[in-house]
Parts: structure tokens; sequence; C-alpha cells
């Protein structure tokens, strides 16, 4: 525990003074900069004023108080929602309160003005009262941690009573953009439809203390392991065992992960001919970071599994992959050209794209579902929160897609979908993928499987954010946080990869 505290305050320290860095870099590069010695200054080259000083330092004192408001917001909307389980928040929440609130009350140290005393005094009265609910946490005090929480959210509202409305404004509008789970480079208004994938945004941007630099990518921060119970064997139930890991090798607990679809783990398992597919949900066993499931292979070799998962921490989907070695060799892959019409069961499965599927520009798909007649099947049933669930594992044997159909909200258990289901495939390289499409009829699910050739793209999605439309504000887990022009619908993206 003591090892911890060490970690988070270096990690703290470390964004204090990264912070200081950028700061000074970006006071240096200014175009009103004064000549190094030794240096002419042109003709018309004149030395900042005072006044030109003094905006500089105002703006770089509001975008400090705007950025530590944003980071606090975020921190106690989450504090707020933890108050039925408050021994569940998370020690990097606490982490980020203790920043940001260290960074307040330094900037307002460095200005005068009429709140300013009562400012120093709420900050130190909710630096406080936030280390005492870190003390009840970690003695896991419920009831200590839940009138701690209360005093935390009081003294905050009115804190903020003493704060400007530009810092606050500017904050919440900091503080409240969501990004879609499955492309994190993609952030907007909660809600807004991704256009790579069509799922809304509904994972908030976290921001967090630590400045990146440009072209830093999203974190994965999961790692998977699988334990086998024995060897794999045609036709023979196999039991394994899902190790999930953190940064740190520490293990990653149920409560430590969103649910997605009805599940917090979904397993994708497929053999090396990419004929055999699984798609299973451990369960948590006593162990930590421990999830038990089991298959049947219907191939020899070597499968690889892929842990779909979402952190809290981050709200970002990760696939964090695994190899289950076999004492027999595996079927190879033989490349096929498309195939995108299948009959499994008596209904027929057609896909048909309204243009080329190319790397990295969304594609509209539309899945057809028929009987023996030619009429549309209208029966398809709910499976895990959709109508349809579709999966792509391309050649190279790392990169997955999971993908599910465009709804205005989740179907209930007794709604019944088809024959039409919309959705858009985001392909982040070109390539060869396996496709199947997972469906549930009459209780039972049944699996569809299509080959799909994606040619080059012409212009890679993240070429849309050209270098004049950047503006970098501040980074969370290693998102650029990045304007578009006003055509993309408020969407944002960054200058990472995109290979998600």
């Amino acid at each position: 525990m003591e090892s911890m505290r060490r970690r988070f305050a270096i990690l703290i320290s470390i964004g204090a003074l990264l912070l200081v860095l950028v700061a000074f870099v970006s006071s240096r590069s200014a175009p009103d900069r004064q000549p190094a010695t030794g240096e002419q200054p042109s003709p018309t080259a004149q030395p900042p004023s005072q006044q030109q000083a003094k905006a500089v330092a105002r703006a770089q004192a509001l975008s400090a108080k705007v950025n530590a408001w944003a980071i606090l917001l975020q921190v106690m909307q989450r504090l707020d929602d933890s108050m039925v389980k408050p021994l569940n928040t998370t020690r990097s929440d606490l982490t980020l309160a203790d920043f940001a609130l260290n960074t307040l009350a330094t900037e307002n140290k460095k200005e005068a003005s009429a709140a300013g005393d009562r400012i120093d005094e709420g900050l130190r009265v909710l630096m406080r009262q936030v280390a005492a609910f870190r003390q009840a946490r970690d003695d896991s005090n419920v009831a200590v941690t839940q009138v701690t929480l209360g005093d935390i959210k009081n003294t905050c509202d009115d804190l903020q009573k003493l704060y400007g409305s530009v810092v606050l404004d500017q904050a919440r509008a900091l503080a409240q953009r969501y990004h879609c789970s499955m492309h994190p480079d993609v952030i907007g208004l909660k809600g807004a439809i991704c256009p790579q994938c069509g799922m809304p945004l509904d994972a908030q941007v976290r921001l967090a203390a630590v400045v990146l630099p440009p072209g830093a990518t999203p974190v994965r921060i999961v790692k998977a392991y699988v334990q086998m119970d024995g060897l794999l064997q045609v036709g023979v139930k196999a039991n394994a065992h899902l190790i999930l890991l953190g940064p740190e090798d520490e293990p990653v607990t149920p409560d430590q992960l969103s649910e997605v679809h009805t599940q917090k783990i979904h397993l994708l398992i497929i053999d090396g001919s990419f004929t055999d597919y699984h798609h299973e949900h451990p369960v948590p066993t006593n162990i930590g970071g421990q999830y038990d499931f089991s298959f049947t292979p219907q191939k020899p070799g070597t499968y690889r599994v892929w842990a779909d998962v979402q952190p809290l921490i981050t709200g970002i989907q990760e696939y964090a992959m695994a190899v289950i070695p076999a004492a027999t060799s595996e079927e190879l892959l033989h490349d096929t050209p498309d195939r995108l019409e299948t009959t499994v069961n008596g209904l027929h499965y057609a896909i048909q794209f309204q243009q080329q599927v190319k790397a990295g520009e969304p594609a509209m798909g539309t899945l057809r579902v028929t009987q023996a007649d030619g009429s549309g099947f209208t029966q398809l049933e709910p499976v895990m929160g959709a109508f349809a669930h579709l999966v792509g594992f391309h050649e190279n044997h790392t990169d997955v897609l999971h993908i599910h159909p465009q709804m205005s909200q989740p179907p209930a258990p007794d709604d019944r979908g088809g024959p039409d289901l919309h959705f858009r495939l985001f392909a982040p390289i070109p390539g060869f993928f396996r496709l199947f499409v997972q469906v549930q009829r009459d209780g039972a699910q049944q699996f569809a499987s299509f080959d799909l050739n994606v040619a080059a793209g012409t212009t890679p999605w993240i070429d849309r954010c050209s270098s004049s439309q950047r503006n970098a504000t501040l980074l969370d887990q290693g998102i650029l946080i990045a304007k578009l022009s006003a055509d993309t619908s408020s969407l944002t993206c960054t200058s990472g990869s995109t290979d998600y």
C-alpha cells in the first residue's frame, strides 16, 4: 500500500513538472519572444510590453485553472456516482483530486482577488475532506466514507460560487466530452454517433494530470494470459483460466471493468484457419484477476483469444490477446475471394456494402436475413443487447473488429429484429478479414461466416485531422484532443494511431 502511495505521489510530481515545462516551452516559442543574446532583432521587432506579458500570464493562469477545474468536476461526478458503493472509488480519482486542488491553490496565490482568502480556505477544507475520505476508504469504513462524500460535494459546490463563470463554463465544456469506446480518437457530445462504427459516444473523456507529447496513442492497460487444465484436443471440452493484469501486473477485477453489451468480458476465440469461432463470457473466480471459461475446439493446433474489455479508468475498449498453444499443428488460413452470402440452418445471410470497403474509410453495410422462400426473416432475438454481433479477424492474426447493428436503443427481451440490420464497418488496415455474424433464433445462437478483402484506402482516417485543424488542449490517458472544422458535427480526432 505504501509503495502505491509513493508511486501516485511521483506521478503527481511528474505531472506538475510537465505542466511547468509545457508552459515554459510555450512562452519561449511565442511569436513576441525577446531576441537571444547576440541575435540582432529585426527592424520591426519590438520587445513585448508589460501589458502583453501580463496578458500571457493571465492566459496561462486561466488555462491552468480551467484544466484543474475540469479534472475536479469529473472526479466529483464519479464520486457522486459512487455514493451507493463509495469503497469502489478508485485511488487514481483521489490522486487526480489532489493534483487539481494543489493546482488551484497555487494559481490562487498568484493573483489578488476579493474572494482569494475564501477560495484558499475552501481549498484547504476540501483537501482535508479528500484526505479523510481516502483514509476511511483504506479502512473500509463505509459509514465514514458516505458522510465524507457528502461533505466533499457540499464544499465543492460552495467553492464553485467563488469562481467566475468564464473558468467554470470552459471547465464544464472540457469535462463533458465523450468518445467512442471502440474508436477513442472520435470525441464529441454525449450520444453523438461515431462516424467510424455508428455507435453512440458514451464513454467520458477521462482527463489526466500529465500532458503527453503530440502523437501519443491511447493507452492500453490490460494484459491477458490463458492457463489450461490440459492440452487442447479436437472435440474435447477444454477448461481454461483467463488472467487479466494491469500495467504493473496487478489483477484486473470485475469492479474495474465496464459492462458493455450485457457483459464485462467478451472473449473472442478462433483457430489458425479462421474456421472454428467461439464467443465466450468468462466468469470471475475467488482469485483476483482470474476468470474461468470453457470451449470445445473443432480444429487442431493453436487457438488465439482476444479479451474484449473496457476498463473504467480509461473508458477505452481494448482487445487483450493471448495464445493457447497445442501439441498439434494448426491448419493454415487460405485467403479467398469475397464471400458475402451464406446459408446456415435454413436462413440465408447476405451482406451488401454501399461502396467498396477501404482501409481507414467507414463503409455502410446491410445484413439481410431471409428464409428459404426468399421472404425476410423478422424473428431475430436479442443477444447481448443487440440483434446481431459481427466480429472480424484479420489475416495478420492480430487485428480484430467487433461491430454491432445501429439501433436507437437496446432491444427489450420480447423485441424481434430483421430482416435488415444496418451497420458501419471501419477497417483500420487493408487485407483479408474473416467475418462472423452471431444471431439468436428460437433461443439458440448460430453463426454465419463471410470473407472480405479490404482495399487500401486513399485517404487514411487520421489525415482528416490536418495540422491546421489541430488545437491541442489536454491529453486524456495519452489522447491528444484536437478540434475539427464545423462540417464534422462537432466531433474531434487525434494525431495518434488509428490501429484499433
